[in-house]
């Protein structure tokens, strides 16, 4: 077995995000032949299930979050520079003195970088073998995002979409192994040490499948509303797609469900739309819904929201964006 120090800029299971659920995900697995230490940037109650979740899976968990303060003063300071301000944003001199004092003893044999924000971290590793899990292309979610914003947030996310195109490329090439969810993704990185396919995975025994549809009704778009592509794809639904569903069927509903519900109240007043919010298990919306929808135009990487509707058995509408990321077996 190996002995893995395995870093994350968010805490693994504290929230319906999707680098947090693939992170909790891969250290489950990993723990059942490997032993795990799990260093995250962001700190959550010691009573909370994620941490429990944590604890059980890993030998050890270690919490090391950094001020706000001074984590807008690392992006003010990388502002005339070439890096990255999400890199900046999290390059934490805490964070990487906790990382050598970690590797100092000799005791790990692999450390697991989760997402390229974290990539100031390999000059902290030395000679333990780095592997980076890229989850998709930044640079790549960052330059849709320009295409469709306008005025100076245009310019500032074309701006970092090529500081983050060089970045990842740069990282790929200096680290022992990277992985990424998509092979679309994979693409946009490229290079000699071009990121390996690691497609997301679902807990099968949560997500249990009900086939019959006799007794589903409406649509249901679960998403984090605080995700630009979310909002971006669930406005393009409302405005382009919503009144012919109506006009098609007058009792047509739409449940949103998902955090931050406050960032689309753009919806209030829309016929057949209810906002839940966030909820404890998606799972029971998924089971009552006769279709789940995820019209996603700007995002990259392997929909998560996707797969699991399936895993459930809903009906899925999606976009081409979407499901080729998914390979296959989405357009079975």
């Amino acid at each position: 077995p190996m002995r893995v120090l395995f870093v994350t800029p968010r805490f693994p299971g504290a929230a319906h995000r999707g680098d947090q659920i693939r992170s909790a995900a891969l250290i489950r697995h990993l723990s059942r032949d490997h032993e795990i230490t799990l260093l995250s940037a962001e700190a959550v109650d010691a009573a909370s299930p994620a941490f429990a979740m944590m604890r059980a899976h890993c030998h050890e968990v270690e919490q090391c979050p950094s001020p706000t303060l001074a984590r807008l003063a690392r992006v003010a300071a990388a502002l005339p520079s070439r890096l990255p301000l999400q890199v900046a944003l999290h390059a934490d001199p805490r964070l990487a003195a906790t990382v050598r004092r970690r590797l100092a003893g000799g005791d790990y044999d692999l450390v697991h970088l989760q997402l390229a924000r974290l990539g100031e971290l390999v000059d902290a590793c030395g000679d333990v073998p780095v592997v980076v899990d890229f989850v998709d292309a930044l640079s790549d979610n960052m330059r849709l995002r320009a295409d469709a914003e306008r005025g100076p947030a245009r310019v500032l996310f074309s701006l970092e979409a090529g500081r983050l195109g060089h970045y990842e490329r740069k990282l790929a090439a200096t680290t022992t192994a990277c992985v990424i969810s998509a092979e679309r993704d994979a693409a946009v990185i490229g290079g000699a040490n071009r990121p390996v396919v690691v497609p997301n995975g679902i807990d099968l025994e949560r997500m249990s499948h009900v086939a019959d549809q006799t007794s589903r009704r409406g649509l249901v778009f679960v998403a984090n509303w605080a995700y630009f592509p979310n909002r971006h794809g669930l406005r393009w639904l409302i405005d382009q797609v919503w009144p012919l569903v109506r006009d098609a069927v007058q009792d047509a509903s739409l449940d949103l469900i998902g955090r931050d519900p406050e960032a689309i109240r753009f919806v209030d007043g829309c016929p057949g739309v209810r906002v839940l919010g966030a909820v404890d298990s998606v799972v029971p919306a998924l089971h009552r819904a006769a279709v789940a929808v995820a019209p996603l135009h700007v995002g990259t990487g392997q929909s998560l929201k996707v797969l699991e509707a399936m895993a459930c058995g809903a009906v899925v509408v999606t976009t081409p964006a979407v499901a080729n990321a998914l390979g296959p077996a989405a357009h079975d």
